[in-house]
């Protein structure tokens, strides 16, 4: 069956996966596909790149560069 979700209901399952809760608990729930909620959650995540969000991780990387940077300038001075 192709059956048509509506954007709220996408915002649900995807948060329902961002806040830890399994997909497959989300399927046995929902009944939604496995592929179409992994679908949705790869498009959600798209959508927060383009918002320029920055992780953890993103952020502890960025912070070594910065340092190695400010070695490398005062090594020239």
């Amino acid at each position: 069956m192709n059956q048509k979700y509506t954007e709220s209901e996408k915002l649900i399952i995807t948060t329902r996966y961002k806040k830890g809760e399994a997909v497959s608990d989300i399927v046995m729930n929902t009944g939604i596909p496995r592929s179409t909620i992994y679908a949705w959650i790869k498009h959600s995540a798209d959508m927060d790149t383009n918002k320029k969000s920055v992780s953890l991780k993103n952020y502890r990387i960025l912070e070594n560069k910065v340092a190695r940077l400010q070695g490398i300038i005062e090594i020239m001075k």
